[in-house]
This record gives structure tokens, sequence and C-alpha cells, in this order.
């Protein structure tokens, strides 16, 4: 368990970089270990009562993305039902960074009412939501500046 909070263990760009500039991204190195290490030791405990909500997607063979795509999707499916776009990352013309917009909105949403409900001392929803969206598109940027380099980005808007 020790090794699994080593930047050089981690595949997640955006956790691995944080791990290794916890200062940049304005966190904690030990909340961010910590995390890895209660995610893990959910996933690989078979009589936890989680651990059938957690899944790790690891990809096979060499990472050689060639561009950014922020994808996006219409408000009838995002916002009406709920639904964002899964696309894979990797095709036979290559791989790419995807960062959906209303995947990130969704999950942010989904932790900004469990604790809201359950944090104590208590939080107000829209404060900490409004708090959330700025710490996370700022730790967003970083981690696409870090990324991109030369890459193009590209933007998608799914209807």
């Amino acid at each position: 368990m020790i090794r699994l909070a080593s930047p050089e263990f981690v595949g997640c760009v955006h956790t691995k970089l944080q791990l290794q500039h916890p200062d940049s991204y304005t966190v904690r190195r030990p909340l961010i270990e910590q995390l890895l290490r209660s995610f893990f030791g959910i996933l690989w405990n078979d009589y936890h009562p989680h651990q059938r909500r957690l899944a790790l997607h690891v990809l096979d063979g060499p990472h050689a993305e060639k561009a950014v795509i922020k994808v996006t999707s219409s408000h009838w499916c995002n916002i009406e039902q709920h639904l964002v776009s899964r696309l894979p990352s990797r095709t036979r013309m290559g791989s790419a960074y995807i960062f959906s917009t209303d995947a990130v909105s969704l999950r942010r949403a989904e932790l900004v009412s469990f604790m809201s409900e359950h944090a104590s001392p208590a939080v107000r929803a829209s404060e900490l939501s409004t708090r959330m969206d700025t710490l996370g598109d700022g730790q967003a940027r970083l981690t696409e500046r870090a990324i991109a380099g030369l890459l193009r980005t590209y933007t998608a808007h799914l209807k």
C-alpha cells in the first residue's frame, strides 16, 4: 500500500501531478495519498460494501496521445437525462486525452450533494459547489497545460 501513493506508480496523469506538485494544485499531498490508499483498499476488499461501485480501467500498451478533446453534450442529455457521452480514448487512428466537462459537472454535483448532507460541521451546497468548481477548474487547467504541450486541442459538442 505504500507504493500506491508514489507518483511513479500512479497511472492517472492528473493524480500524479497532484502528488508531484501539491502546492500548485492547492492540495495536501497526504490527502491525495490517503485517497489512493482508500480507493485501492476498497477495490481489493471483496467484502467491503462499496467494492462493487468501484472500477479500475487500465489501458493496454504505450500511450502516444495525439490530441486533447473537450467534449460537451446537449442540454437534453446532460441536464434533463443526466447522461454524458462515453467515448473511447483510443481507436485505430490513435489515442487522445478525452475531457468531458459534463461528466465532471455531474460528478461534482454528486459529491456536493453527499458532502452537504453528511459533512460535519454542516456546509451549504451552493458554497461548496462554487468552491469545488473554482478549485477543480483551476486544477484541470494546470493538468491540461502539463499534458497538452504541443498537442492540438479540440472541442466537440455532441447533440
